[in-house]
């Protein structure tokens, strides 16, 4: 479609204006990055001053995700480990030492509540992140609580950048991760506003991420990428889910040339239908391992797909390579829904769902 239908669609279907949150995704990440320059709550000192033996984060669905992304960011340069857990209760194996930080948007996740409760009777330490809900009065009621606001009114998935932006700056001022310097983090903002402009849709009429989602429209969508993009991977996934409302599933080197790669039906191996009619994305970093290089050179060399793309994350640090394809996936889904007919917010399974939990 051109820029002149998908615009149409666009106002014909985001109806809570998605398209507006990605817009303002820099401005999102700034205002988290920044929110405890000046204003610090007095508990942050003791917490900071904690020797921990690492960080449970709770979280579902898009507040989940932010969990997971802090994990690969400690993963590479952290010095303690981060365990995300996306479900009800909490790991067996948990203990005060462990520092946790629980978000939900709504503040009302019925899974991740279930889990603060229990960190609560056990007199752990918990650090809760929301725009309001339950979860935003417990620490009016438990000293081991404490409450950050995020501004609210969109879906988690839109405000992705107001809850991972928020996680980011916790850690840096607890001291937990070393926080880029001044002059770093404002050129790499500048570089992601400039990735937003080249990748909206509706004021760029050749924007990649509108092309990416034309060669998506009528085929199965697979996702491979390296270890070291493998969280945003998943993320590019479920968005296309949610967004979408179509499938697409994700692979990550090295682990899918141990099992997977037989299904791709590569020199002699009996080879899954769904293979040649299918979309690949080939997720690259310039933070790739050098084995994992050789290992995705030789996959896109013998790859036999109905179409492939590479979609190549940019960026000086792994922050902002996580933070750069952030951008491709947002818009890419959302310009996939609108070719759909669907509006990128509509969310009735969920709901339905929900309703049905309540009852």
């Amino acid at each position: 479609m051109d820029e002149l239908n998908i615009s149409e669609l666009a106002e014909k279907l985001d109806s809570d204006n998605m398209l507006d949150s990605l817009r303002s995704f820099v401005n999102d990440l700034v205002q988290s990055f920044t929110q405890f320059d000046f204003d610090v709550p007095e508990w942050m000192d003791k917490i900071g001053s904690t020797q921990w033996e690492g960080i449970l984060c709770l979280g579902m669905g898009g507040s989940g995700a932010a969990g997971k992304f802090l994990k690969t960011i400690f993963d590479s340069e952290g010095q303690i480990p981060i365990i995300a857990w996306r479900n009800y209760e909490i790991p067996k194996w948990w203990n005060k030492k462990w520092l946790v930080i629980a978000t939900s948007y709504s503040g009302n996740t019925e899974e991740t509540l279930d889990g603060v409760t229990s960190i609560l009777e056990k007199d752990g330490t918990i650090i809760t992140i929301s725009s309001g809900g339950m979860m935003a009065g417990l620490s009016e009621m438990n000293h081991n609580a404490h409450q950050i606001f995020v501004p609210g009114g969109r879906s988690p998935r839109a405000a992705f950048g107001y809850l991972f932006g928020t996680q980011i700056a916790l850690v840096w001022k607890l001291y937990l991760l070393e926080r880029p310097n001044k002059n770093k983090l404002e050129e790499m903002l500048s570089r992601l506003a400039d990735e937003i402009d080249n990748s909206d849709f509706i004021q760029n009429e050749k924007s990649p991420t509108l092309q990416l989602a034309n060669e998506l429209l009528d085929s199965p969508i697979a996702i491979v990428s390296s270890r070291e993009m493998g969280i945003a991977a998943e993320r590019f996934a479920t968005q296309i889910n949610e967004n979408a409302g179509r499938f697409a599933r994700y692979s990550i080197l090295p682990e899918m040339n141990h099992n997977e790669i037989i299904a791709w039906g590569m020199k002699g191996d009996i080879k899954d239908p769904m293979t040649e009619t299918q979309s690949t994305i080939i997720l690259d970093s310039p933070l790739i391992h050098s084995r994992n290089e050789v290992r995705m050179k030789w996959f896109t060399h013998h790859i036999k797909s109905q179409s492939a793309w590479k979609v190549q994350a940019e960026g000086e640090s792994l922050l902002e390579c996580l933070l750069h394809v952030c951008i491709l996936m947002d818009w890419t889904s959302c310009a996939l829904s609108l070719l759909h007919g669907k509006d990128p917010s509509s969310i009735p399974s969920i709901n339905s769902l929900k309703r049905h939990l309540s009852d």
